[in-house]
């Protein structure tokens, strides 16, 4: 199964962060944004999450989760 995950890159890392990029990708992550800012969001099989964490580079690795609301003339459940 796919998950879209976010990114975080160590501070130390920012200044080769395309290098960094590049070594997600080859373990599979599809990356859909890079900010300069060291956030990297793409998708990537569920089973290739713990090879990424793995990378010196990531400080953390998190699920995007999207929320949903509800129109505001719904009832309030």
């Amino acid at each position: 199964m796919k998950k879209n995950v976010i990114i975080t890159i160590s501070e130390d890392h920012l200044d080769r962060i395309n290098s960094v990029v590049n070594l997600l990708s080859q373990d599979g992550l599809v990356i859909e944004n890079v900010f300069e800012f060291g956030i990297i969001t793409g998708v990537v099989d569920e089973n290739k999450i713990e090879k990424l964490k793995k990378h010196q580079e990531i400080l953390t690795l998190t699920d995007d989760v999207s929320q949903k609301i509800s129109p505001p003339e719904n009832e309030i459940q």
